[in-house]
C-alpha cells in the first residue's frame, strides 16, 4: 500500500468512526484529522471536505459491491440480477451501518449536503447498472442509471430503519418495488417509455 493510499484509508476510517459515534453534522474536518492522527493540511490535500469524505466512503462501498457481486451466468432475469446486486450493496453497508445511518440523518436535513450526496447516489446507481448490465454508458445506460437511482434511494430509506444484520424489511421492500415495475413496464407504449421503463428492461 502506498503512503498516499494509507493516508486516505486512515482518513476514511476516522470519518466512519466519528460518524458512528455521534451526529455527523457536528463532525468537522479537523476532528477527522485529529482522530486519524494526521495534520489537517495532509487531510485537506487528500479529502478537502466532509462532503468529499462521505463520497469516498460510499465509493468504497460501490467498489466492494462490484467485487462481491457474483451473478449466476445462467440467470437471464434482469429483475433477479438487479435484486441480487442491490442486496449485495446493502450487505456491504452493514459493517458501517451506524456511520451511514448517522450520515443519512444529517444529510437529508441539509439541502446543500443532499445535493452533494446526489452525485454519490448516482455513482452507486452507475455501479449497480455496471454489475447487472455490464456497462452504464450511452442513452440506455443513462436511463438505467436514473431508474436504478430512484430504486436505490427508495430502498435506502427502508434500510436505515431495518433491523441490523437481518435486512428483512429492505428485502421485502425491494422485491415489492421490482414486482410493481414488472407489472407496470408491459403497459408502457414503445413511443412513450419513461426512464424507469427503459432502465429496468
Amino acid at each position: 500500500m502506498s503512503q498516499a493510499t494509507e493516508i486516505e484509508s486512515r482518513i476514511v476510517a476516522a470519518g466512519a468512526r466519528l460518524a458512528a459515534a455521534g451526529p455527523w453534522q457536528q463532525v468537522l474536518l479537523r476532528d477527522v484529522a485529529a482522530d486519524a492522527g494526521l495534520p489537517l493540511a495532509d487531510v485537506f490535500a487528500v479529502i478537502p471536505s466532509t462532503s468529499d469524505l462521505v463520497a469516498r466512503i460510499l465509493a468504497d462501498g460501490d467498489r466492494q459491491m462490484l467485487h462481491d457481486y457474483d451473478p449466476d451466468p445462467t440467470d437471464v432475469s434482469v429483475r433477479d440480477r438487479l435484486f441480487d446486486a442491490v442486496m449485495t450493496r446493502f450487505e456491504v453497508c452493514e459493517p458501517q451501518r451506524a456511520a451511514l445511518t448517522s450520515i443519512w440523518h444529517a444529510v437529508r436535513r441539509d439541502p446543500l449536503q443532499m445535493l452533494a450526496l446526489r452525485r454519490s447516489l448516482l455513482r452507486t446507481a452507475d455501479a449497480l447498472v455496471v454489475a447487472v448490465w455490464g456497462d452504464a454508458s450511452g442513452l440506455a445506460g443513462l436511463a438505467r442509471t436514473r431508474a436504478v437511482a430512484v430504486l436505490w434511494l427508495d430502498c435506502l430509506q427502508v434500510w436505515v430503519d431495518d433491523q441490523p444484520g437481518e435486512l428483512a424489511k429492505t428485502m421485502a421492500h425491494l422485491d415489492q418495488r421490482l414486482r410493481l415495475a414488472e407489472e407496470w413496464l408491459p403497459r408502457c407504449r414503445p413511443g412513450g417509455r419513461s426512464a424507469a421503463a427503459e432502465g429496468l428492461s
